[in-house]
């Protein structure tokens, strides 16, 4: 080493060239250097979601979780084969053995494996949705929005936001968290109905038959063709209360609201989100484009 010292000490001019190559080459490796805030990694697994509407979990795993496996099972490159059956529900997970060489090809694989599986009972409406895990299926910002307001403007604000989210480059999609459904409730008084003689049935019968929206064919004429639609669904959801129940020429008209009381609510709230150690009673999830 001291000889190497001794060597550049008596050249002057050779070690300032060698110093000046040395910087121009580490900017040029750091300009042309592959970096990402967020980089793309694959894992290799897949998870495999069915719905099965109505279904008990032990339903669930003969009927579709066991054919599927069955199936997945025959594809080779696969390091294992999990499953869960719960209720309405089944998912599978599966991993490929990481020195698989060719991935992309073992997970068409296990896409047409599970493709061949079409015996599925009648309430399984909708194919398998396969996901495949990378870093790109998760969240890169979270957005929380909470506020002392009701929350009617709370949502109405949350769906401006989301709006606006979906609107910025490089976003993929956002999600939504403790967003709840509108809901109509209507409660019915046991007593009203014992004093007008109506039953629960007859008043969920009307409801339906009310709220309508149908196509009854065609009208022709000499010169046209027209449609005939039933146009009958409710135009503000408040006019449920005014639906008629029963009505005859000598008696008195019963209505919705005669015999129960009608309000425009909410689901009822299931997920409570917090971020930096404050409540929010709604939490967006933005995904990257990939």
């Amino acid at each position: 080493m001291k000889n190497i010292f001794e060597f550049f000490a008596s050249r002057h001019v050779l070690a300032n060239l060698v110093t000046i190559m040395t910087i121009l080459l580490g900017l040029h490796a750091f300009s042309s250097m592959k970096r990402d805030l967020f980089p793309e990694v694959d894992f290799g697994e897949l998870t495999i979601t069915t719905v099965y509407q109505g279904a008990s979990p032990e339903d669930v795993e003969l009927n579709v979780t066991n054919k599927l496996e069955d199936e997945i099972r025959e594809v080779a490159g696969l390091e294992w084969v999990t499953s869960f059956s719960m209720e309405n529900i089944s998912v599978v997970y599966v991993r490929i053995d990481p020195d698989e060489k060719d991935q992309e090809k073992v997970k068409r694989e296990i896409r047409d494996a599970i493709d061949r599986v079409t015996d599925f009972p009648d309430e399984v409406t909708e194919a398998p949705l396969v996901t495949e895990w990378t870093t790109d299926i998760f969240p890169v910002i979270e957005v929380g929005l909470s506020g002392d307001i009701p929350y009617t403007e709370l949502r109405e604000l949350a769906r401006r936001l989301e709006k606006d989210l979906k609107n910025l480059p490089g976003v993929a999609s956002v999600e939504k968290f403790g967003y709840l459904d509108r809901e109509v409730h209507i409660e019915v008084d046991p007593k009203a109905m014992k004093d007008y003689h109506v039953s629960l049935r007859e008043v969920m019968m009307a409801i339906a038959a009310r709220n309508v929206r149908a196509t009854g064919g065609s009208f022709e004429s000499y010169t046209a063709e027209k449609k005939v639609v039933t146009l009958a669904q409710f135009d503000d959801v408040m006019e449920v209360k005014d639906v008629i129940v029963r009505t005859t020429f000598d008696g008195p008209m019963i209505r919705i609201k005669d015999l129960a009381r009608v309000t425009d609510d909410f689901e009822e709230e299931r997920v409570l989100s917090r971020m930096e150690g404050l409540f929010n009673r709604l939490l967006f999830r933005l995904i990257r484009k990939q």
